[in-house]
């Protein structure tokens, strides 16, 4: 019995050691995210290394667009983001969520969003009681950027 014990216990080691030294031997994938790209608490582009996303920012997703917490409390302004939304036609909608990689809520500032360039896409601060037109007007602004308006 006891030798039955201790064979089972040596091709079990042996087995482990081989998956570990194979799981070793395999490169590993190099992260193919986009420099810049945000993750959200739980997101992940890839299961790669030396990923040079910016990861577990405070935030929702609206419109496929990230909301962040950058100093301010996004969840105030969901709502506002998501009403802003709903005064633009599909056309606009694919303009923004095509070209606004980000809407920071800052806690300090003028209460009018603001825009930048960052990477080819723009970023949207607001703060986080910035009212759903002022968010709209900065959307405008983009699309009227875009489209030489």
């Amino acid at each position: 019995m006891k030798t039955k014990q201790i064979g089972l216990i040596a091709l079990l080691a042996i087995i482990t050691l081989a998956l570990i030294a194979c799981k070793e031997d395999e490169p590993q994938q190099k992260c193919e995210c986009p420099n810049g790209t945000i993750h959200l608490v739980g997101e992940t582009c890839c299961e790669g290394v030396n990923c040079n996303c910016e990861k577990n920012v405070v935030g929702q997703r609206v419109g496929g667009i990230p909301v962040t917490s950058r100093g301010g409390d996004h969840t105030k302004a969901i709502a506002n983001v998501t009403t802003a939304f709903g005064y633009f036609t599909e056309e606009e909608l694919t303009i923004i969520k095509n070209n606004v990689s980000e809407i920071k809520v800052t806690g300090s500032g003028v209460n009018v969003a603001t825009f930048s360039k960052v990477n080819g896409k723009y970023v949207i601060e607001i703060k986080d009681s910035s009212a759903y037109d002022g968010i709209g007007f900065a959307f405008l602004d983009i699309i009227n950027e875009i489209s030489g308006s």
